[in-house]
């Protein structure tokens, strides 16, 4: 599955998570097989109605094509929506890190989806970056939405994890222990 993949275990957890919660809308910054995975179990309890399930956030264009051309061989496209969001420096509750820049079209999409249910899986490879992707979209999310951070065990992520817990309407929930670790937490109304 490769080194930047989410683990087998994470997937697997995942998917029972959103069987037995039921979300809407999903979002999940860093695309990939993930993104696959997820408009799969997202199609399998809703079904095939063309409606989209999965907006992805990636950084690179290149993940983004490849991981849409995959969509499209396994007829999966219609029920994602893929944005690319070059990284850029931006100070995001106080703290100046490389984020995602999201585009125009994402926050148009936003403003009228309120996501229920939010994985984290990006920026790739920087550390303490995630930390914006929350406070990013935590204003378009529904009251109640979950979210998970993957690779909650590496030391940038357990900061990131005790600065979340301090934001208003934030509710940090704990870890799952997988191969790399799963926060849980959720963002109140």
């Amino acid at each position: 599955m490769g080194t930047w993949n989410m683990s087998p275990a994470t997937l697997d957890f995942l998917e029972s998570e959103i069987r037995h919660h039921n979300p809407r809308l999903l979002v999940e910054f860093g695309g990939g097989l993930s993104t696959i995975c997820f408009a799969q179990y997202m199609k399998e309890l809703h079904g095939g109605s063309g409606a989209v399930y999965v907006y992805s956030i990636e950084q690179s264009a290149e993940v983004v094509a490849s991981t849409l051309s995959r969509l499209q061989a396994l007829r999966l496209e219609q029920h994602v929506r893929m944005f690319h969001a070059p990284l850029v420096l931006q100070t995001i509750e106080d703290v100046s890190a490389r984020c995602y820049s999201l585009p125009m079209d994402f926050a148009s999409a936003m403003d009228a989806a309120h996501p229920d249910f939010l994985v984290i899986d990006g920026p790739a490879a920087e550390d303490g970056a995630r930390f914006g992707t929350l406070p990013l979209i935590r204003h378009y999310l529904s009251g109640g939405a979950r979210f998970y951070l993957d690779d909650a065990l590496r030391d940038g992520e357990i900061d990131i994890a005790e600065r979340w817990a301090r934001l208003p309407s934030v509710q940090v929930n704990g870890v799952r222990l997988t191969e790399k670790g799963l926060l849980l937490g959720e963002v109140r109304s």
